[in-house]
């Protein structure tokens, strides 16, 4: 192995770097593409994210005063409509949550069902008859309720026409009186469920909210309001927020759980793949060099070529089959690639005892690392370091010198006298054995010049 075929191999590595990078960047951008194009569709179709607002209350009255008109110069009885914003005094709510993944292109989009329950409590505080308003928004643009029911005091809402504008159900109460309000519905939402107290920050009493999820994995967004109890239920948890009296400006949301998308798991593979390559063919050299295997630079261009083909079928398959069986078809041909190639270029010892142990580990294994993205920084750190200690010790006591020396140089002293080194006493004393220098004639007739 010379220097020269070092720095051509290493011109193979960009290249096939650069092949790299292009490929990621093609997979971005079509999966961007597919998200701005499909998004839109899937809400169409289930909804976007739901935000559940607690129900509205107020008192509504009427009064008649006497006030002076100026138009009639003399004192007239006004009748005048009066309201004053009521207080939720308990709130009872249950919500059952179930996912139900959509696939769309390259992305998984986090659809759900959900089931709301919720049971209310308002209490007039004027000490006179009023009629008390109730109004409740629902959660979402565009979406669809079944099994919609929405009572005030046992009277029910009208139907209405637009879902932006919500309802509202007006009952008469005594005074001092205590108004039961009961909602439910069953809808379908994106990515997250959410539950708001009110405008701003609101005082909440008597409230006990429980979320009931078919899922084990979930997660709380930013400025919400972390549960109080947490508790296993069937294959999902059993969330409770329970407050006798709380003022906040937050409120509740549960994050629906993730999966893999094809699209941005595909890139980073083809994003990382360098790092494997690099311990791939590290490998290849030194052990090559240190058996004598020394492949040229067009047999490194074609094993690189078979390791790129990996990423660019997986790109390609994702879009049509399971993650897992592109994965697996992907890797196959790779490895069918580069081992039988190697048998022929290098013998069946060195492609199945070296080359394809180490395609494994350095293309399959580090890949399919991306399958957990919380273990692939540490997966290829294992890999490394434990890379790193094997060929320190097994090269420990290389004479690279002698290794790295072009074919037929040979090394002596150029001063007459000079002790020869001990590897190139032994050098010589190999080259002596192969080529022996022929003793001097002893013909008649030939002497000394």
């Amino acid at each position: 192995m010379t220097g020269g075929r070092l720095g051509a191999i290493i011109v193979i590595f960009v290249a096939v770097s650069c092949a790299w990078a292009v490929l990621s960047g093609a997979m971005y951008t079509r999966t961007r593409s597919s998200e701005n194009a499909l998004r839109p569709r899937v809400e169409g179709l289930w909804g976007g994210p739901l935000t559940q607002r607690a129900p509205t209350a107020e008192a509504l009255w009427s009064e008649t005063k006497r006030e002076w008109s100026q138009n009639e110069r003399r004192y007239v009885d006004v009748k005048r409509s009066l309201s004053r914003s009521l207080a939720l005094t308990s709130s009872q709510i249950d919500v059952k949550l179930r996912a139900d993944f959509r696939r769309k292109g390259l992305l998984w989009y986090r659809t759900y069902d959900v089931e709301f329950d919720g049971r209310y409590e308002v209490k007039s505080t004027l000490q006179r008859p009023t009629d008390v308003q109730v109004t409740f928004s629902f959660p979402g643009q565009g979406t669809t309720y079944d099994a919609f029911e929405f009572t005030v005091g046992g009277k029910k809402a009208e139907p209405v026409g637009d879902t932006q504008q919500g309802m509202s159900v007006t009952i008469p109460a005594a005074a001092g009186a205590t108004v039961p309000i009961t909602v439910h519905y069953k809808t379908r939402g994106l990515d997250t469920w959410h539950y708001a107290f009110g405008p701003g920050t609101t005082q909440v009493r008597g409230c006990a909210l429980k979320v009931t999820t078919d899922f084990a994995r979930y997660d709380f967004p930013d400025q919400t309001i972390s549960p109080t109890r947490k508790s296993p239920a069937g294959d999902g948890h059993e969330l409770t927020w329970e407050f006798d009296s709380l003022v906040t400006g937050m409120g509740i949301a549960v994050d629906m759980p993730t999966r893999l998308d094809p699209g941005p798991w595909a890139t980073r593979v083809s994003a990382f793949a360098p790092i494997g390559l690099l311990f791939f063919l590290g490998v290849l050299i030194i052990v090559g060099v240190l058996i004598g295997k020394n492949l040229h630079p067009m047999h490194y261009m074609f094993v690189c070529a078979a390791f790129f083909a990996f990423h660019l079928l997986l790109a390609y398959l994702v879009d049509h089959i399971d993650m897992h069986a592109a994965f697996a078809i992907a890797a196959a041909c790779s490895v069918l690639l580069a081992v039988t190639y190697l048998m022929r270029a290098a013998g069946s010892k060195f492609a199945l005892l070296v080359a394809a142990p180490s395609q494994l580990v350095y293309l399959v294994l580090f890949s399919y690392s991306f399958f957990y993205p919380g273990f692939t920084g540490l997966s290829i750190t294992i890999g490394a370091v434990l890379t790193l200690a094997i060929l320190m010790h097994i090269t420990a006591k290389v004479d690279w010198e002698e290794k790295l020396q072009p074919p037929g140089r040979r090394d002596y002293p150029p001063v007459p006298g000079t002790p020869l080194p001990t590897r190139l006493v032994e050098q010589r004393g190999r080259d002596l054995n192969q080529h022996p220098i022929p003793p001097p004639s002893n013909d008649a007739g030939q002497g000394p010049a």
